[in-house]
């Protein structure tokens, strides 16, 4: 299966089944905790395969964050 994902100012990383229906409902979101996750907009995003299946984001603080994609924990942070 495919997905889409996109990320911004409201700091949490949305996942969409890239399914053929008519309407789209969000799969999963990601940082849905406000104690943990990027604290300023996401301007950029990754979807590596390889391995464990990770999202990298990047956020406008500086800060890089990877993602388990099945489980949608902060694996790894970095400032």
């Amino acid at each position: 299966m495919s997905y889409i994902i996109t990320v911004g100012w409201s700091r949490k990383v949305h996942i969409w089944a890239d399914e053929k229906i008519e309407e789209v409902e969000t799969t999963k979101i990601l940082t849905q905790n406000e104690s943990y996750g990027h604290k300023d907009d996401i301007m950029s995003c990754v979807y590596c395969n390889y391995g464990a299946g990770l999202i990298y984001t990047g956020g406008h603080d500086g800060t890089l964050i990877a993602w388990n994609f099945e489980t949608g924990y902060s694996k790894y942070y970095l400032h």
